[in-house]
């Protein structure tokens, strides 16, 4: 007999079944979705995706920079242009403030070459005699004195003395007569003063003397600027390179030639510019005009019209001097000058110090020197510092020390 049967599926057939339609719908779902689904996909998918991708930066970009116009000045950017405006500030204070601060002559030309004629040269003051014209030389032209015989002569003496000098000279005088009576002698050479005229300056400026500075004055009498111009185009000062130049003229041209004030600038700074452009890394110091009598023979001590006007081209010279680092004006009229109880409160030449009121005596000589040897002496130093630093080339040596050494 046959055990009894039930007729039924079996359930690894529903299970086999179940999986077969699962796996037909992953298919499906695959063949679908099989484009997205593929990391690489084909080269046009790739092509898509990238011009897809490139799109939207360009409309990000866009976007950016349409909202940069309507707010241009975000907090963000601001700081950043700050910050480049700062450091380009500071590259410009550190690499520019070392090269040189150049004088361009040519910005100073209403200075160095006023346009007047002949008769607008002089004051309308007489000079000697009704008819007598004025006779203020041209400063911008070169002129030997002819009056003279003996000042051509004087002039190859300076020629042969600046040739036979030092090569390590700290300063070099370079004016008319009262630096001539620095190196003790009068005229043109032709007289020597008495009284050892000389040796302020050799205790002064010769190391042999016991100076620290070593020194060479190179006078003239009777010179304007124009005559020392002429020195210059004729071989002075070709052999001789100090660390400074020191100018002392315009005293003839004022006192004696009756000059204007704008002929009397123009005259010390075609010295300058002449020497300058022949000797560019020396230091330069222009002295003002020293006070003196309008008329020696005058028996009194006090200052009268040709000193207001000396004033004048003082200011005139001691601002022009500010412009560059190496230029230093100074001035040391005060020391020639006293007060008394007659002059109730004014000034007078002190004549212990200057002679007829006019030219310095020994002892002025003694107390103008040690004046200037202090001042000397300190840019040196300054100029020497600055060459330690770098600044050798850059021509800018001076520029911490004031640019007017004025006696206060």
């Amino acid at each position: 007999m046959q055990p009894f049967q039930i007729s039924m599926p079996s359930l690894g057939r529903r299970n086999k079944a179940t999986r077969q339609e699962q796996q037909a719908a992953e298919e499906r779902v695959s063949l679908i979705d099989l484009e997205s689904r593929q990391p690489n996909g084909s080269p046009v998918q790739r092509r898509k995706k990238r011009v897809k991708k490139s799109t939207t930066l360009r409309t990000q970009d866009k976007k950016r920079k349409q909202q940069q116009q309507q707010y241009p000045w975000t907090l963000n950017r601001l700081m950043r242009y700050l910050s480049l405006t700062a450091f380009s500030a500071l590259m410009t204070f550190v690499y520019l403030g070392r090269e040189s601060k150049a004088l361009h002559w040519q910005e100073f030309n209403h200075l160095l070459e006023p346009d007047t004629k002949i008769e607008q040269r002089c004051f309308n003051e007489r000079r000697h005699g009704e008819n007598e014209r004025c006779t203020c030389p041209d400063p911008t032209q070169a002129l030997a004195n002819t009056e003279s015989e003996w000042w051509e002569k004087h002039h190859n003496h300076l020629v042969s003395v600046a040739n036979r000098a030092k090569k390590d000279l700290d300063i070099v005088f370079f004016g008319d007569e009262i630096v001539e009576r620095l190196d003790g002698t009068s005229n043109l050479g032709s007289r020597t003063l008495g009284g050892g005229m000389r040796e302020p300056f050799e205790q002064l400026f010769t190391k042999a003397g016991g100076g620290d500075l070593e020194g060479l004055a190179l006078g003239s009498s009777s010179d304007t600027g124009p005559n020392m111009l002429w020195h210059i185009e004729n071989g002075l000062i070709d052999n001789i390179n100090p660390k400074v130049w020191f100018i002392s003229v315009g005293g003839n041209e004022l006192f004696r030639e009756k000059c204007t004030d704008r002929i009397v600038v123009a005259s010390i700074l075609q010295v300058l510019k002449a020497i300058a452009e022949r000797k560019p890394g020396a230091a330069f110091v222009i002295h003002g005009i020293l006070p003196r009598k309008d008329d020696p023979r005058s028996k009194s001590q006090f200052l009268k019209k040709n000193w207001k006007y000396a004033q004048t081209i003082n200011t005139h010279v001691r601002k022009f001097c500010e412009h560059a680092p190496r230029l230093y004006y100074m001035q040391a009229g005060p020391l020639f000058l006293q007060e008394t109880e007659e002059a109730r409160g004014r000034r007078v030449i002190d004549s212990k110090l200057l002679e007829d009121g006019v030219l310095p005596t020994k002892e002025g000589l003694m107390v103008w020197g040690e004046y200037i040897a202090k001042k000397v002496k300190n840019i040196i130093e300054d100029l020497e510092e600055s060459k330690a630093k770098g600044l050798k080339g850059s021509g800018r040596s001076l520029e911490e020390l004031p640019a007017t050494v004025e006696l206060v």
